[in-house]
Order: structure tokens, then C-alpha cells, then sequence
């Protein structure tokens, strides 16, 4: 089966995201739309070998320009038409949630096949201006009418796809293995961070400052527990907004994007991490501490749930209970059992490109 993927976006994780699915089937007759931006180039991510099947947009730096693409965007809808003209494609895959595109499937659904890969079935509880809610809410109402046109839908959660099922009983709903975070330029970066010169051996959070992200959990755990910030510093690595404490030193604040180049260093120097997630359909952050073999403590939310092998690559604490994330992190660091090797191990069963392609295989059967 020839099959383009589609990837609108490239920011929060879905250029890895969207890289690891396309590399793992880059033996198979695919071709790629794939839109950058000043936050993820697809062409750094992307197997030498596939970049002749890829096509590439550039996002506009305009913010003028960048609102009229959300509401018409022309330019990658003509482009996908135009690759599956030149190469007879009649199969489409949008990995990025790629809400902009609704139109565009509503009103192709006869012409193309689409399959399309749900990310975040319900929305997520968030703080914004005005105008991103707004935006936010148009973008989710547009998942919805893209999930009620298509017929192939697909999820890296086990708990969203019985979700999917029960909602869409008609439709062929799939499940395929989360893939890897981890891309190349992460493998292979040296850059240490500024911010953390000399600082190593601390907690770990990462990611954009989300409220459904809990960090109000995790800062309350941290900062009631004296012993605890005297063993280890909190670093917080990621752009938003966040209320704490500014004149505790134990707490470090990267308020910024983290570069892939940058990662490495950021896990490597870590003791562990922590996502105390309210919500969460699916996350790939887990791949990024694996990697490096660091134990997680996380939310006892499904995904995270189905992901973490209590006691071995983690823990897990009742959602929303700063105090029992406390004592998890106590256990942690009283842990005489936790394993980089085992935690690696798991990682290369998990996150292996030989089973994301089996996984991905399986979709279009």
C-alpha cells in the first residue's frame, strides 16, 4: 500500500513524534507533507534515505500570515494533492492531530482513503489569553468533525481506544505502539545548558507549563518536604507560566524552549523525573527518561499506568496527592532496586523501530 504521512505541526513532541512513525516505515512505499517551523525542522529529524519522498513547507514567521493559514490553509492542502497526484497516492495518514486540514478531509473524503491518528480525545484543562483559547476551541472542535468523517482512526493509548471504540462503533478503530521521542539530534547532543552549570543529581520536570500538567502538585510536594530540597534541587525545564516561590534556590526555572541538542545533558545530569499529570491521554515524555535510564515518578492516570513497571523503571502516586508524591519520591530515593540497565532494557522492547513498524504495519491490514 502506497501511503502519504501528513505532519502540520512540529511543536510539543509531534516532530519526534511524527519522525520515529516515518522513519520506522521508511522500507515501505511512503511519502511525506511535512510542515516546519521555527520550532522543529522535519529535514533534521528525517532519515537521509527518505528525504527524496518528503516534501517540505515552511511555516510562516508572520503571526498575521500564520492566523489566516489556521483558518485557510491552502498551501499544504494544494501540496498534498499535488504528491498524490505525481506519485498515485490514494492513502493519507495525518500523524499531528492536524486540525487545520478538516476542510480539507470533509471535503475529499470520497477521493482519498484517510486514516487518522487521535491524539487528545478530551481537551485538556489549560490557562490562556483569550485569543489561544479561542483558538484552542476551534482546533478541538475540528478534531471532532475529523474524527466523525474518517473512518480509519488509530491511538497510542490503550484506554483511548476503548473510548474510540464505544464512540465510534462503527469505524475501524486501531491501536499502535507509542513511538519514541527520541530523535538523532537528541542522541547525539552535547550542548549543556546555561542555567545548570555545575547542577546535577536533581529532580526533573520537562516539558511545556500546562495546568493539566500538575506542577502545582509537584511544587507543593517539594517544597513541604525540608529534607527533601536539601537532597536534591528541582529543575523545571519549559516555557509557560508558573507561581512559585522565586526566592527558594532549590527550585530552578528554564522558562524557555529546551533544544534537542540540549537534552541530553538536561536528562543525563538528572536523578530522576517526574510527571504528576492530571490528565493525560497519551505522553511521550516517558521515552526521553527511558532513554537515559532514568527512573519516573508519575500520576497513577492510564497511560502512564500502562507504560511504567511499578518499582522497576518507577513509581506511580494517586493523581492529584502532593503528600503521596512526596512519599514517592522518598521511596525513590531510598531505592536500592532501580536499574539503568533495566530501565534502558525496557526502553529497546518498548521503543524499538522494529516494533513500531510491525505495530504501524498492522493499521492498514
Amino acid at each position: 500500500m502506497r501511503i502519504l504521512y501528513v505532519a502540520s505541526v512540529s511543536y510539543a513532541g509531534m516532530l519526534p513524534y511524527a519522525s520515529s512513525i516515518i522513519n520506522a516505515m521508511k522500507h515501505h512505499d511512503v511519502y511525506c507533507v511535512l510542515v516546519n517551523s521555527k520550532y522543529g525542522d522535519y529535514k533534521s529529524s528525517i532519515d537521509q534515505d527518505l528525504l527524496e519522498r518528503c516534501y517540505f513547507i515552511d511555516q510562516y514567521n508572520s503571526s498575521i500570515l500564520l492566523n489566516l493559514e489556521f483558518v485557510f490553509p491552502f498551501r499544504v492542502s494544494k501540496l498534498i494533492e499535488k504528491v498524490c497526484d505525481i506519485h498515485a497516492i490514494s492513502n493519507i495518514h495525518f500523524l499531528t492531530s492536524d486540525n487545520t486540514l478538516s476542510q480539507f478531509i470533509y471535503k475529499r473524503n470520497i477521493k482519498y482513503n484517510f486514516y487518522y491518528t487521535v491524539h487528545d480525545l478530551v481537551q485538556h484543562e489549560e490557562k490562556v489569553s483569550f485569543f489561544l483559547g479561542l483558538k484552542r476551541r476551534i482546533a478541538h472542535q475540528r478534531f471532532s468533525k475529523i474524527r466523525s468523517i474518517v473512518y480509519f482512526l488509530s491511538t497510542n493509548s490503550w484506554a483511548q481506544f476503548s473510548q474510540l471504540k464505544n464512540m465510534y462503533p462503527n469505524k475501524d478503530v486501531r491501536h499502535f505502539k507509542f513511538p519514541t521521542l527520541v530523535t538523532s539530534s537528541i542522541k547525539s547532543g552535547t550542548r549543556i545548558l546555561p542555567e545548570l552549570v555545575n547542577v546535577d543529581n536533581y529532580i526533573l520536570f520537562f516539558g511545556r507549563i500546562e495546568k493539566y500538567k500538575g506542577l502545582d502538585i509537584l511544587l507543593d510536594a517539594y517544597c513541604s518536604n525540608i529534607e527533601l530540597a536539601n537532597k536534591s534541587k528541582l529543575v523545571i525545564a519549559g516555557r509557560g507560566r508558573l507561581d512559585f516561590d522565586q526566592s527558594n534556590d532549590n527550585i530552578i526555572f528554564i522558562n524557555r524552549y529546551i533544544y534537542d541538542e540540549e537534552i541530553a545533558s538536561l536528562f543525563q545530569n538528572s536523578y530522576c523525573t517526574i510527571y504528576p499529570y492530571r490528565s493525560a491521554t497519551q505522553s511521550g515524555v516517558l521515552s526521553l527518561s527511558y532513554y537515559f535510564g532514568k527512573p519516573v515518578i508519575v500520576s497513577n492516570i492510564p497511560f502512564f499506568k500502562e507504560n511504567v513497571l511499578e518499582g522497576v523503571t518507577g513509581f506511580s502516586f494517586v493523581n492529584g496527592d502532593s503528600k503521596k508524591l512526596g512519599n514517592a519520591i522518598n521511596t525513590l530515593q531510598c531505592s536500592k532496586d532501580m536499574s539503568t540497565i533495566a530501565i534502558k532494557k525496557y526502553y529497546d522492547n518498548l521503543y524499538s523501530q522494529d516494533s513500531l513498524q510491525e505495530s504501524l504495519e498492522s493499521l492498514y491490514v
